[in-house]
């Protein structure tokens, strides 16, 4: 999981980096580029701290929006980096990179939650997760290899739940 999100820290990284290079770049600017690098670099901590200043300086600031969600998706946070993403999205709809890495995180969000419920004996309710996480990425092999773990009487209660539940939406 780290190697997609190093590639999206690094693109970004290098996307401020470039905007630097452009005449009169805010302080926010600035602070987002070197926020990115200090991510790049491992350094989390610093990484933050420099983002939440870019956000001081201008809140509407997507970049540095989605800096935390990298963060938060390093730390397993993957319900927090979702909302920070969605909110980064909200600012910049057209980002593929946003999208992308909110795409991510909901899908990581959803094995997550499907990993917790399978070591708590949860089979139905993991088998929904990884389901919903293959709804995100079609045929993703993390999420196809933990749904055939599970064994078919979990895949089936996923499923009986799933096709109850709509049965109850319809009605």
């Amino acid at each position: 999981m780290k190697r997609p999100i190093r590639i999206l820290v690094v693109a970004l990284a290098v996307s401020a980096v470039n905007t630097l290079a452009g005449e009169g770049a805010g302080d926010d600017v600035q602070l987002e580029a070197l926020a990115y690098e200090a991510l790049a670099a491992g350094r989390a901590a610093d990484a933050e701290n420099l983002f939440v200043r870019a956000l001081q300086e201008s809140p509407q600031n997507a970049e540095a929006i989605a800096g935390l969600g990298f963060i938060r998706m390093r730390e397993w946070e993957f319900a927090a980096a979702e909302v920070l993403f969605e909110r980064a999205l909200e600012i910049a709809p057209d980002d593929e990179l946003l999208r992308s890495a909110h795409q991510d995180s909901r899908f990581w969000g959803r094995l997550k939650k499907g990993d917790e419920a399978a070591a708590d004996g949860r089979g139905w309710e993991a088998a929904a997760q990884y389901r919903s996480a293959l709804e995100i990425k079609l045929g993703d092999p993390h999420a196809l290899e933990r749904l055939v773990k599970l064994g078919p009487s979990s895949a089936e209660a996923a499923e009986s739940a799933q096709m109850a539940s709509s049965h109850r939406e319809v009605r």
